[in-house]
């Protein structure tokens, strides 16, 4: 057993994020930074914070790119989901402008702007957020620019940091594992790492995790 967990200790430390811990915070606090200092966003009430993998710990090497859960808490009613990724895009674009190779760094997805840092590798995801009024939240509807659908990005990190003390800190670790077997197995085709993660949290939450540990 103590063979074992060594292996699975020097199988973690291979995986775990290098230079990116600071790449992934300093392009969040650009993006941030900036979507911060316009006026129309700032009247919404504008206060961006980090949710996803890098939120949760569950990053491995290499971060390819970070959410940022953009809370407009103070955004009229009456404001679609374009008219504020439409927004985004302005401000975004005007910051970043193009790369060395003429390419736009501010991309416009269905529900976020994607901004990439070529002097990192990684791109930026910030996605626009409203209040829904029970202490969730909604993002832009994909596939639909006009309207928004339910999510609580805070709930599920909420839940990992649960999850992970509930089990000795082990589940962390292992749903890294269980990502890093993932990309090596499958790397760009789906299932991703998400999807291997909340199955993960599913054996863990009924106890799956430790009948197999049992044998």
């Amino acid at each position: 057993m103590a063979h074992l967990k060594q292996q699975f200790k020097e199988a973690l430390s291979s995986i775990e994020p290098g230079d990116d811990k600071t790449n992934a915070p300093e392009a969040h606090r650009l993006v941030r930074d900036v979507l911060e200092a316009d006026p129309k966003l700032a009247e919404y009430g504008v206060s961006p914070v980090l949710i996803g993998s890098y939120k949760r710990n569950v990053s491995i090497r290499r971060i390819k790119d970070v959410d940022v859960f953009v809370r407009l808490t103070d955004v009229p009613g009456d404001v679609t989901a374009k008219d504020i990724l439409d927004r985004f895009f302005k401000v975004l674009h005007a910051e970043f402008g193009t790369d060395a190779d003429g390419h736009r760094r501010t991309k416009r997805q269905d529900r976020s702007l994607q901004v990439s840092f070529p002097e990192y590798d990684l791109y930026v995801d910030a996605v626009p957020a409203r209040p829904y009024g029970d202490g969730t939240w909604e993002i832009p509807q994909k596939g639909d620019g006009n309207e928004w659908v339910r999510t609580n990005p805070d709930g599920l990190t909420a839940l990992s940091s649960t999850m992970n003390a509930d089990h000795d800190e082990y589940y962390v670790p292992t749903v890294k594992l269980l990502r890093q077997t993932r990309r090596a197995l499958l790397g760009m085709k789906k299932p991703g790492g998400f999807f291997i993660e909340m199955a993960a949290y599913q054996a863990f939450a009924s106890g799956s995790d430790k009948s197999a540990s049992d044998h």
